[in-house]
């Protein structure tokens, strides 16, 4: 087959082949997350020999030096040097006393938390370091409230924007293990979040990095296959923002897009980082294959403009299983055209009857015989008789 016919053949192939914290609410004794809610039930093991367990209950729920208040959270806007006076309700709902402890820490957002609190034992550095809370061990006897007051006082080469945090209350308890039946001590936190937004030039914004794209479908599938994207979403900015995101898969050749639109961003935290992995369907694809990711924030409530992230990449998508498919028969077609060629030029050659041959009319040149030697010679003497005329 002629190379020309070949490279056409190939061109046809390409064309066609996310500290829910809010007051009021219960947790599991196995809540460990001061991001659940603010209260949390610990099925503490008696020291007696009966084996019998009672329950231990403590929460927390934001206050004024009046009483309870609904706010569910605090949120303060506080230039630097500046200090605002608050309070905190500390509960136990047990028929016992407990022992609990109430810390200040730093929040981010992260692949497994929208509003992941730093572990106790993690250093804070940002709004932690800005509450001062009037008592951190409480001894609460059984069925009591407590209210503690707190300061935040913002420092005075604090950052414009919004500063995330957590005051966190903690209770360590004795349970035991299901596994083995030893004793061990186990750290339940519950926690209210805190916002505190340093006024200055805000800067929101959001950034796509490391994006890949692995399409596959190009061995087995004859070019229909998905695309596997994964990518990393990075709060760059000093706001709190939230956005959508969108996935677009450009096909060459003509091919229609495709889209696909992973979970909306509802509270990224500046500084946090979420990881997205996303499947899309099956389709076909040949060529190049560009993966674009947008992501639009939504703009925040001081109103400032926020322009969306993208990022794209390409890949070239061959499906093998499917040109090899093509190239053998394409091989396949030449293999019989050779033979059928060589079987006809070994065919003796055909013999033509002369009784085929079409009769003419009547009368026609078929029919005149030929004339003889004595009159081709005579046809150009004049005869006696013609003489004679004359």
């Amino acid at each position: 087959m002629k190379p020309r016919l070949l490279h056409a053949a190939l061109v046809a192939l390409l064309l066609t082949g996310l500290l829910a914290l809010t007051g009021g609410a219960t947790a599991h004794a196995d809540d460990e997350d001061p991001s659940s809610p603010t209260s949390t039930s610990i099925p503490e093991v008696d020291g007696d020999d009966t084996g019998g367990t009672s329950p231990v209950t403590v929460g927390i729920q934001t206050a004024t030096s009046a009483g309870l208040d609904d706010r569910g959270k605090y949120e303060y806007e506080l230039e630097p040097k500046a200090i605002d006076q608050d309070w905190i309700a500390v509960f136990n709902y047990s028929n016992k006393p407990v022992d609990v402890s109430l810390t200040a820490r730093d929040a981010t957002t992260t692949s497994d938390s929208p509003f992941a609190v730093q572990p106790n034992d993690a250093k804070a550095t940002d709004v932690g370091t800005w509450i001062a809370l009037d008592d951190e061990t409480l001894h609460l006897g059984a069925r009591t409230r407590t209210l503690v007051p707190f300061q935040v006082g913002v420092p005075y080469d604090a950052t414009p924007g919004d500063h995330i945090g957590a005051i966190v209350l903690t209770i360590l308890t004795e349970q035991a293990d299901g596994a083995t039946g030893d004793r061990v001590t186990v750290q339940n936190r519950v926690g209210l979040r805190v916002y505190v937004r340093v006024p200055g030039a805000l800067r929101p914004a959001l950034e796509v990095d490391g994006l890949s794209a692995d399409f596959g479908g190009t061995w087995g599938g004859f070019g229909i296959g998905t695309n596997t994207v994964d990518y990393t979403v990075r709060n760059t900015g000093n706001v709190t923002l939230s956005g959508t995101q969108v996935i677009d898969m450009l096909r060459s050749f003509g091919l229609s897009s495709l889209s696909r639109q992973p979970d909306d961003i509802t509270e990224m935290l500046p500084g946090g980082e979420i990881g997205v992995h996303e499947v899309s369907g099956r389709f076909f694809a040949v060529g190049d294959l560009t993966t674009r990711v947008t992501l639009t924030p939504k703009r925040p409530e001081n109103g400032v403009d926020v322009r969306p992230a993208t990022a794209e990449v390409t890949q070239f998508v061959v499906p093998w299983a499917l040109l090899l498919s093509i190239v053998l028969a394409i091989a396949l077609i030449a293999l019989l055209v050779r033979i059928i060629t060589r079987w006809r030029r070994h065919q003796p050659p055909r013999v033509k009857n002369p009784a085929h041959r079409r009769a003419g009319p009547p009368g026609g040149p078929e029919d005149v015989e030929p004339a003889t030697d004595l009159e081709a010679v005579g046809a150009g003497t004049p005869t006696a008789g013609t003489e004679e005329q004359r």
